[in-house]
C-alpha cells in the first residue's frame, strides 16, 4: 500500500514539472577585453557619449553647454555632428517629472528622424559626469 502511494506521489511530482512553463528573456551580452574601459580593446576608438543633463531647476545642458528646451534638438544634432552611431546619455534630476523625461526623449527622437537613425539613448539612473561615467555619491565629502 505504501509503495503505491509513494509511486503516485513521484508520478504526480514528475508530471507537474512538465506543466510548469519557464519564461525567460534571451540576453546577448557583449564580450569585452576587460570589465573596465582601459583605452584598449575593440571599443577604444569609439567617441565619447553626448551627455544631456536636466538639473533640479529644469535647466538643460548638452556636454556642459547650457541650452533651452526649444533649442535642445539643434544642440544635440550639433554635438553628434557626423557621428551616425553616437550615444546620448540622459542625466535627469530625480526631482524632475516623468513628463520632462518624455519631452527630452521626444527631442532625441526628432534628432533620430532628422538624420541620426542609429544613435542610442541611455537614461542614467545615477548622476554621471561629462564622459558618461557615474559620479560617486560621496565625492564632495
Amino acid at each position: 500500500m505504501i509503495d503505491t502511494i509513494f509511486f503516485l506521489l513521484v508520478f504526480f511530482m514528475i508530471a507537474s514539472l512538465s506543466m510548469v512553463k519557464m519564461k525567460a528573456i534571451g540576453l546577448n551580452v557583449p564580450r569585452a577585453a576587460s570589465a573596465v574601459g582601459s583605452g584598449s580593446g575593440p571599443h577604444a576608438s569609439s567617441p565619447q557619449p553626448v551627455v544631456l543633463t536636466v538639473t533640479d531647476t529644469g535647466a538643460y545642458s548638452v556636454n556642459r553647454r547650457s541650452t533651452d528646451s526649444d533649442n535642445l534638438s539643434a544642440a544635440l544634432a550639433s554635438a553628434l555632428k557626423n557621428d551616425q552611431q553616437g550615444i546620448i546619455v540622459v542625466n535627469i534630476a530625480k526631482t524632475q517629472s516623468a513628463q520632462t523625461l518624455i519631452d527630452v526623449l521626444d527631442k532625441i527622437n526628432a534628432v533620430k528622424l532628422a538624420g541620426h537613425p542609429q544613435i542610442k539613448t541611455l537614461v542614467a539612473t545615477e548622476q554621471v559626469d561629462a564622459s558618461g561615467r557615474p559620479v560617486a555619491a560621496n565625492q564632495g565629502n
